[in-house]
């Protein structure tokens, strides 16, 4: 895919704009460039302005040319050349359409491993579901499919096709189950609700589970039962048997909005969405019983979690204790007070592989980076980048972590 980067303006004036010169960074992205030269200043004892520096990313960075001298009597002196910028050859190369760059790599064609990345996929479509087992992947995009790949040919058949938007997959013994974006004509539902459905891994008729869902988000299976939220604001927590009969919306504490759930071993573990329809239920992670959901009780008052898993003692929570961080944090299964294990507002939770957490950070300038945390916490680390593409889903094995990019395909990195 081509890279483009914009070349970044700081204007700047001690009086009046016809005082001084701005400082200009006009440098391609690949070959790096002069600076425009600086303005000359056009008041009495004005200095010109700065010539700006080559942008960053190119291996010719050139300083900016000098600015000219004040154009009035007794004008200023010229403007000192703006710094080359920095950058060099280490800056990624642009990829072609149709290409995915990943750590500093043209990936031009599957299974051609470059850089620790192979492409499994190269498409441009926006690549949404994601799973694997021990002999496929399994992926949903948004030409109205459901594929699976073959881990060990590559090739490529249809599960499902003629559907919306499928994501959040989940397998389950021969079983894969997934929520769409809403439903088509052949179904019978009306535009704009969702579905909850199943398909048999090998092939087959797919089921269609529920019907008529608002917005299906976060499925999950726990006990042989599936679990996910609909709703846009007012999003409620849903139970659904394995079979197709009409789900249930779960009532008592699950009927206010909610913004993430873990449920373990007949408990619900599950945090409120900020908002005044939330009435007198205050913001933090709670915990409630299957067969009692009419009570709850606080495990981290005032903590609002985004994601919440846990193991057999702790709670893991990614969220906010106030409305200006973005904290990752543990708290016992009994409650108590969030233990800070990490924080940067820049990071959202990937995926959990075990013991180890993935996080995708994006930053200024078209790169995203895939960083990798222990389940512990403490300082992430860089696991791998892409550029001018977006992280969707990853998923992980054995051997392998897979990254499916929103318009470049699907990567299978290292471990």
């Amino acid at each position: 895919m081509k890279t483009t980067r914009l070349s970044g303006i700081l204007g700047f004036c001690t009086l009046a704009a016809l005082a001084c010169s701005g400082r200009t960074n006009a440098g391609s992205t690949i070959t790096g460039g002069a600076g425009a030269a600086g303005v000359a200043g056009s008041v009495p004892f004005q200095f010109g302005g700065d010539g700006g520096g080559g942008s960053s990313g190119g291996s010719m960075n050139h300083a900016g040319a000098a600015g000219s001298a004040g154009s009035v009597s007794n004008g200023g002196s010229a403007g000192s050349g703006g710094s080359a910028g920095s950058g060099g050859s280490t800056s990624a190369p642009a990829c072609p359409v149709g290409q995915a760059l990943c750590n500093d790599s043209c990936l031009t064609a599957v299974n051609k491993p470059l850089g620790g990345c192979t492409a499994l996929l190269l498409e441009q479509t926006q690549t949404m579901g994601l799973a694997v087992d021990d002999s496929y992947l399994y992926f949903g995009h948004n030409d109205k499919a459901v594929d699976r790949l073959n881990l060990t040919t590559l090739a490529v058949d249809s599960l499902v096709t003629g559907i919306s938007f499928p994501h959040d997959f989940v397998l389950n013994g021969s079983t894969l189950y997934f929520l769409t974006e809403w439903t088509e004509k052949a179904v019978g539902d009306s535009f704009a609700q969702g579905t909850l459905r199943s398909v048999p891994k090998a092939g087959g008729k797919p089921t269609v589970l529920a019907m008529g869902l608002e917005s299906p988000k976060s499925l999950s299976l726990a006990d042989g039962t599936l679990y996910f939220l609909s709703g846009t604001f007012d999003t409620l927590l849903n139970s659904e048997a394995t079979t197709a009969t009409a789900p249930t919306a779960l009532g008592g504490v699950f009927a206010q909005p909610i913004m993430s759930y873990w449920v373990d071993s007949g408990s619900i573990y599950f945090s409120y969405i900020e908002l005044s329809s939330v009435g007198s239920a205050p913001p933090g992670t709670f915990v409630a019983q299957l067969a009692d959901p009419t009570h709850s009780k606080p495990v981290a008052d005032g903590f609002s979690a985004g994601t919440i898993f846990g193991d057999a003692a702790n709670l893991y929570l990614f969220g906010s204790a106030n409305s200006s961080d973005n904290t990752y944090a543990s708290v016992p299964k009994t409650g108590g007070t969030p233990k800070t294990l990490s924080s940067d507002a820049q990071f959202t939770f990937e995926y959990r592989d075990g013991d180890t957490l993935y996080l995708a950070d994006f930053s200024v300038g078209g790169r995203e980076r895939l960083m990798r945390m222990p389940l512990t916490g403490g300082t992430p680390e860089v696991f791998a980048t892409f550029d001018q593409d977006a992280i969707r889903v990853v998923t992980a094995d054995a051997k392998y972590v897979y990254v499916a990019l929103d318009f470049g395909g699907i990567i299978r990195l290292d471990k």
